[in-house]
């Protein structure tokens, strides 16, 4: 008899509808195909994941449910379609942010200060507190305020590939440790940039003669504030240690790749 330990696990959130089966300790999945699986092959997929590994709906125990962000059609398919099972068997339901799943899947690089972020649209955030365990909806124009108040590095997701198995992203980090400032007293919009790693607070002047509208560096001194200022001119500085680790991660995912050796970068923030 099946001791009913098992758990399925169904995304329609995205353009491609993903199922998964948790039995005796191992994950299979199946995927559908193309952008209309999800109306049109969600039940039958259903069926080929239980009938391949010997099972029916009776001996799943608890069905876990992707509950967005994601597409509106997709979630709608993806609830009505388990309101239907609910009604012909005695099952357990959980439900699961993405945002979430990805915490838990990549537990080795987001810690539990950090926020992980899905940019919507173009004016807004999902924004997912690790710490607080709660989902939060921001406006893009208040992000960097918000991260602020939260003293957080947020982990902004663009797009996921291959089941999860990998995500393009990018960081955002107003945090304490970050070192990061900004002093905006130039044009909303920059049309030129200088960019300078390290501590490259003498070179603003520079900037400035050159007429950029904004000078990036990583550390910069108590009189750029002002200089800044007279001549109307952006600068962020977004931390000596910071600005200095992008060469050293490619350098090391380069020579990790030629060698076919493991490595780790140690991170240790200076906050400077």
């Amino acid at each position: 008899m099946n001791s009913k330990n098992n758990i399925i696990a169904i995304d329609s959130a995205g353009s491609i509808l993903n199922i998964s089966l948790y039995k005796d300790g191992e994950i299979t999945s199946i995927k559908g195909e193309g952008e209309s699986s999800n109306n049109e092959e969600l039940a039958s997929l259903l069926k080929k994941i239980l009938d391949d590994n010997s099972l029916s709906i009776n001996d799943v125990n608890t069905i876990l449910i992707n509950k967005g962000p994601g597409s509106f059609t997709g979630l709608r398919i993806g609830y009505a379609f388990l309101e239907g099972i609910m009604m012909s068997v005695s099952i357990n339901v959980a439900e699961i942010t993405l945002l979430e799943a990805l915490r838990h899947i990549y537990s080795d690089a987001i810690n539990e200060s950090d926020l992980i972020c899905q940019h919507i649209r173009k004016s807004s955030y999902f924004v997912y507190n690790v710490k607080e365990n709660k989902l939060e909806f921001i406006e893009s124009e208040s992000i960097k305020k918000y991260l602020k108040e939260k003293n957080s590095k947020a982990f902004v997701i663009n797009k996921i590939e291959d089941e999860y198995k990998s995500f393009d992203y990018e960081l955002l980090d107003f945090s304490d440790s970050s070192g990061l400032r900004t002093l905006e007293f130039g044009k909303d919009l920059c049309e030129s940039v200088g960019i300078v790693s390290g501590g490259a607070g003498n070179d603003v002047a520079d900037a400035i003669a050159d007429g950029l509208d904004l000078f990036i560096t990583g550390e910069i001194y108590h009189q750029n504030f002002h200089e800044a200022l007279e001549n109307k001119i952006n600068v962020i500085a977004g931390g000596h240690y910071q600005s200095e680790t992008f060469g050293v991660k490619a350098v090391m995912r380069m020579v990790l790749g030629e060698l076919g050796i493991e490595g780790e970068f140690i991170s240790w923030p200076t906050a400077l």
